[in-house]
């Protein structure tokens, strides 16, 4: 199921800070986009239609109601969440970017939501007993944040 959502407004102004400087990057010689300038603002337009808060350094996160609140998808988690964990659903978030899987850790403390997370920088045992207490049919654990190197190969949950 593909489910569209809309940008933050604080998103939709970054967003379109990028785009457009994205298309003035022009190499000066030949007036072509060059590969790298074209790739850069690619990947920061892949971190803004995430969280804007990937623009910022994590020891000034704010944890409260904007960090789910600027964004969109944010705002999605925090009204879909309760209502899979309710109905007795487990969730898998996959991300390519850690540092949004960090936000995410953030968010769902905030929320009070038990979550388990695998990423690569963590140590063998730490990831096998994420994948044990994410199984674990009695625990309060719904929510497993992976990233997308780490957790998409050879996990069978």
């Amino acid at each position: 199921m593909v489910i569209k959502v809309e940008l933050s407004d604080w998103q939709k102004l970054v967003y379109n800070g990028i785009s457009k400087k994205g298309r003035l990057a022009r190499d000066p010689a030949t007036g072509k986009i060059g590969n790298q300038s074209l790739r850069n603002a690619m990947m920061q337009l892949r971190k803004i239609v995430n969280h804007p808060y990937l623009f910022l350094d994590p020891n000034n996160f704010l944890i409260d109601d904007w960090l789910y609140m600027s964004s969109g998808k944010f705002e999605l988690l925090d009204r879909i969440i309760p209502k899979f964990i309710a109905s007795g659903h487990k969730i898998l978030i996959f991300s390519q970017f850690t540092k949004l899987l960090t936000l995410l850790c953030m968010f769902l403390e905030y929320k009070g939501i038990k979550h388990c997370k695998l990423d690569g920088g963590m140590k063998q045992e730490e990831r096998h007993e994420n994948v044990l207490k994410f199984q674990d049919k009695f625990a309060d654990y719904f929510v497993f944040l992976l990233s997308t190197r780490a957790g998409g190969h050879g996990l069978n949950l």
